[in-house]
């Protein structure tokens, strides 16, 4: 009854939403501007005897007058492991990447991090080591195979990460037949570490990565990688998602799978630690890559539905394509517009999950829950699959 209701003061173009919002925010439980609650009661009488129409305008004039400042969101694209942008109408990933500081220095590294890795998976081999140490060093000199100008530095840290503690859970000190191994593994760590500083961006990521203060006690971490997970199913499902994009948000995925290993089942307490905090740093950098996928998507949203971003909401719902509310599976019509604002709205729940992680989501999650919020009712307006009404 509430919904027809609504629509019938809406068809009537006399400002009614003023009222309608007021009270969709009631049943919602949104908190109300106790001034602006005051002055819209407190009109002059002689106002009211003008009609809805002028009443109507006049409200929408205090609701203006009232209404906090817009809160800026920082839109731009973070260094991290990948930036992403909009390429034949789909969401792409593109590594970040910036050339080492002294290019020749770098190509020796390589050379002789090529070979370390080479004698560190022998050695490692010929000690029947855990296989998890093996695939860390394996890893990493995958990510080593290109010239030092296009090594793909974000994922280089990720897995140097992943090696270092690995490096610091494998053998047991005590062990004489493990000493020229564990020796080997120390040196090529060591090695791999004067590689990672020649890269000025990746001290860049790190410090980004220092500013979102990630906390990773267990339930944090999990809360975030859950997050993540669900966030990376919804651009999975959605049209205007590509596969460098999906590939990008599951990056460091496996390592901290990994390391979780080591922290759940490592009783050398040193090791617990150095794995926790290596996790720690990746699943920071993943959160970096995240951001800046939600943040494309905000953005094209905006830039799709301009209301969106920062207009009254009378405009939003005028500019959310009808039909958008059969969600992401649905927004197959070939409209940018529509499948960006499906993909938005889709992933406000985790981006709000994430925001209660690490505050710089926080904005985001409020943006992306304004589009929901429409693209929902528009889903309850709906008469059929296939006829949506308007607003």
């Amino acid at each position: 009854m509430w919904r027809d209701m609504r629509q019938s003061l809406e068809a009537l173009d006399q400002d009614w939403d003023v009222w309608t919002d007021w009270y969709d925010d009631r049943l919602q439980g949104r908190p109300a501007n106790p001034d602006l609650e005051v002055a819209r009661v407190t009109l002059p009488e002689d106002l009211w005897q003008q009609g809805p129409e002028v009443v109507n305008a006049r409200i929408r004039e205090l609701i203006a007058e009232y209404a906090p400042p817009a809160e800026a969101i920082d839109l731009d694209q973070r260094p991290a492991p990948y930036g992403f942008s909009w390429k034949n109408h789909r969401i792409e990933a593109e590594p970040m990447r910036e050339a080492p500081l002294d290019l020749t220095i770098a190509e020796d590294i390589l050379d002789e991090l090529r070979k370390k890795a080479a004698a560190t998976l022998a050695g490692l081999a010929g000690n029947h080591a855990d296989p998890r140490t093996v695939a860390s060093v394996s890893a990493f000199l995958e990510c080593i195979q290109n010239e030092a100008s296009q090594i793909r530095e974000g994922r280089l840290l990720m897995r140097f990460r992943a090696l270092e503690a690995d490096a610091a859970a494998f053998a047991d000190p005590g062990s004489e037949r493990e000493q020229s191994i564990r020796s080997t593994v120390s040196d090529f760590v060591v090695s791999a570490e004067d590689l990672i500083s020649l890269y000025p961006g990746l001290r860049i990521m790190e410090a980004n990565r220092q500013a979102m203060r990630f906390k990773t006690d267990e339930s944090t971490h999990g809360a975030f990688r859950e997050a993540v997970g669900k966030l990376t199913e919804i651009a999975s499902a959605s049209p205007v998602v590509g596969t460098s994009a999906i590939e990008a948000l599951q990056e460091g995925a496996a390592e901290q799978d990994s390391l979780t290993v080591i922290i759940e089942a490592s009783g050398n307490e040193v090791a617990r630690a150095e794995a926790i905090e290596k996790r720690a740093m990746i699943a920071g950098l993943q959160a970096l890559d995240v951001r800046n996928f939600v943040s494309s998507a905000v953005k094209k949203c905006g830039e799709e539905l301009g209301p969106v971003a920062e207009d009254s909401w009378k405009e939003v719902k005028a500019a959310i394509p009808k039909g958008i509310g059969k969600g992401v599976e649905g927004a197959v019509s070939g409209s940018v517009k529509v499948g960006v604002a499906a993909l938005v709205a889709s992933i406000a729940g985790p981006v709000i999950g994430i925001g209660a992680l690490i505050a710089s989501f926080a904005p985001l999650g409020k943006r992306a829950e304004k589009v929901k919020e429409v693209v929902d009712e528009e889903k309850d307006t709906r008469v059929g699959d296939d006829e949506p009404l308007g607003f």
